[in-house]
C-alpha cells in the first residue's frame, strides 16, 4: 500500500440547471355514490439540458483512476409521453364483508429529441471485457437503448459457415456451433457497420393491482405489480472455464441439428461473446409483492386485559415473479439513464415471510 492522490469527478464550469416542461391533462370521475373511482391523466415531460453523469471521457483526464469519476454534463434533451389510468372500487356488502379493488396502468414512450455532444448520440453501460458501451441516448430513439449485433441461429456445419459473410472483423473466425450474426448492410461482412437497436430497457406499461377483503374479524390484503415491454442485457455471465452457469446451456449445440439457440461451449477463440441479441432478453414479469393475512381479536376479549385492539398476522413479502428472464430480478437497474437495463448480477430480491402481533392500548 503507497500513498497516493486522485482527481475525484471532474469539474465542469458549463454545467446549467435541467429544466422540465410538463403538460397534464386529467379527468376524474366517481361514481354509484362513490363507490367507485376513474382517474385518467394524459402527461407530456420535456427535460432539457438533462444531467447526466459519468460519460464516457478521454483516458487522459485520469477520470478511469480509483476515486475519480467522469464529470456531470448536460447531455441534452428527452420527451416523455404517456397515459395514466387508475380505478379504485370500495363496497361494503353488509356488516360483515367489505371490500376494495385497485388497479393502476401508465403507458410511457420515450424519445431522444436532442443529444449536445455534436456526434448525435452518447454511450454508457458496460458489457463483457474490453467491448464497446452496449447502451445509447441517441437522437430519434428511447433513452439507453441498446446497440448490437442481431443473431440468426447457431452454424449446424462448415457449410453453412463457408456460405456466411465473414466474421472474422469480430475477432474470430466461425466455426460449426457459433453464433451466426446477421448482415444488416448487406456488404458480405460482419462488422461495426452491422449494429443496429436490439431493444428498449424502459417498459412500454406498467400496473399495478391490490386488493383488501374484511369478513368478521379476518381481514386480507394482496399487492401486485407488473412489468411490460422492456428489454434487459444478460452480462452476468463469465467466459472462464471454471465458472458456474445457468441450466440453459445443457441445451447447447453439440453436433449438428442439436441446437440452434445456444452456441457450443468451448475454451477456445470465438465470438459468441460479441454483444448481441442473444444476450438480450425480454425482462415483462409480474409479481406478488406483498400478501397478508389477519385476524383481529373480539374488542370484547381484548378489553377485558385492558386492550383496545389486538390483531395477529401473517404475511409474505416476494411471493413469486412470473417471468421468462434467466436472471434473478427482472426489476434490478443501478438506475444509470445510460445503461440501467444491463444485469451485472444484482443480488436476488430475497422472499420474506412476516409473523406479526399488533397491540393497541
Amino acid at each position: 500500500m503507497v500513498n497516493g492522490t486522485a482527481i475525484g469527478q471532474l469539474a465542469n464550469p458549463n454545467l446549467k440547471w435541467e429544466q422540465s416542461q410538463k403538460l397534464d391533462v386529467g379527468l376524474d370521475v366517481n361514481l354509484f355514490n362513490n363507490k367507485l373511482n376513474i382517474v385518467v391523466d394524459y402527461f407530456r415531460d420535456v427535460r432539457k439540458d438533462l444531467l447526466i453523469q459519468n460519460i464516457p471521457v478521454s483516458g487522459i483526464t485520469g477520470v478511469y483512476a480509483p476515486g475519480s469519476s467522469s464529470p456531470t454534463v448536460n447531455a441534452g434533451t428527452v420527451r416523455n409521453t404517456g397515459l395514466e389510468f387508475a380505478t379504485n372500487y370500495k363496497n361494503k356488502f353488509s356488516e360483515n364483508f367489505n371490500m376494495s379493488l385497485g388497479y393502476n396502468v401508465t403507458f410511457i414512450k420515450n424519445t431522444v429529441t436532442e443529444v449536445n455532444n455534436g456526434t448525435g448520440y452518447i454511450e454508457g453501460g458496460a458489457f463483457g471485457v474490453g467491448q464497446a458501451m452496449p447502451s445509447r441516448m441517441q437522437v430519434g430513439l428511447p433513452m439507453g437503448y441498446f446497440y448490437g449485433y442481431k443473431t440468426n441461429g447457431i452454424f449446424q456445419n462448415q457449410a453453412e459457415v463457408a456460405a456466411a459473410p465473414s466474421q472474422l472483423a469480430l475477432g474470430a473466425n466461425a466455426s460449426p456451433g457459433d453464433i451466426r450474426f446477421v448482415d444488416v448492410n448487406g456488404d458480405g461482412v460482419i462488422d461495426v457497420k452491422d449494429k443496429t437497436n436490439l431493444g428498449n430497457p424502459i417498459p412500454k406499461a406498467t400496473m399495478g393491482f391490490n386488493m383488501q377483503l374484511n369478513y368478521k374479524n379476518l381481514d386480507f390484503a394482496m399487492y401486485t405489480f407488473a412489468s411490460v415491454g422492456n428489454k434487459m442485457v444478460r452480462n452476468y455471465e463469465r467466459n472462464v472455464t471454471n465458472a458456474n452457469r445457468l441450466t440453459y446451456v445443457l441445451d447447447r449445440w453439440t453436433g449438428e441439428g442439436t441446437s440452434n439457440s445456444v452456441p457450443r461451449v468451448t475454451t477456445g477463440a470465438t465470438t459468441n461473446n460479441v454483444f448481441s441479441d442473444y444476450f438480450v432478453e425480454d425482462a415483462s414479469y409480474i409479481r406478488i409483492q406483498n400478501i397478508q393475512l389477519g385476524y383481529t381479536l373480539n374488542p370484547e376479549i381484548s378489553q377485558k386485559a385492558k386492550i383496545s385492539k389486538l390483531r395477529l398476522y401473517a404475511g409474505v413479502n416476494n411471493l413469486y415473479t412470473f417471468t421468462k428472464y434467466k436472471g434473478f430480478d427482472p426489476g434490478a437497474s443501478n438506475g444509470s439513464p445510460i445503461g440501467g437495463g444491463i444485469d451485472y448480477g444484482f443480488y436476488p430480491v430475497p422472499r420474506t415471510y412476516m409473523v406479526g402481533l399488533n397491540i393497541n392500548f
